[in-house]
């Protein structure tokens, strides 16, 4: 594959030392013309806290040019090292095909925050309209 690729004979380890995590964009990870399943992945978690979480991801059959893919975990989990691995194809075309790059992973806003900025923004909109309608009279 290409450099910057992950292909069937290599891993990526990422060490995120309990980074908190809710899901990873793959990138260049293609479906099949044939309508088949396409470029696969595997991704282990390694959880803080020990456990591990696996998830699998497939070619994407939208009509985007780069093959992003967005792999939701569903919940965020505290992530220690993450580690990202090709599959050979299940239908058997091509295995050598299967690559994808990681674009990046996301974490969860929480709710409670971000409901706090936004009434902080609306008390200083609010105190600011309030001072311009008092210097008026």
């Amino acid at each position: 594959g290409e450099q910057d690729e992950i292909d069937r004979d290599e891993l990526l380890s990422i060490d995120l030392n309990s980074y908190e995590v809710s899901g990873v964009w793959i990138t260049d990870l293609f479906d099949r013309p044939d309508g088949n399943i396409g470029e696969q992945g595997h991704l282990q978690l390694k959880l803080d806290g020990g456990g591990t979480e696996i998830f699998f991801f497939y070619g994407n059959n939208s009509d985007q040019a780069n093959g992003e893919r967005y792999v939701d975990f569903g919940m965020t989990y505290s992530v220690l090292t993450a580690v990202f691995s090709a599959l050979n194809s299940a239908d058997g075309i091509n295995p050598e095909d299967n690559e994808f790059s990681v674009a990046g992973f996301t974490q969860q806003v929480p709710e409670s925050a971000t409901m706090l900025l936004l009434g902080f923004g609306l008390m200083g909109l609010a105190s600011f309209g309030r001072k311009k309608i008092f210097k008026k009279r």
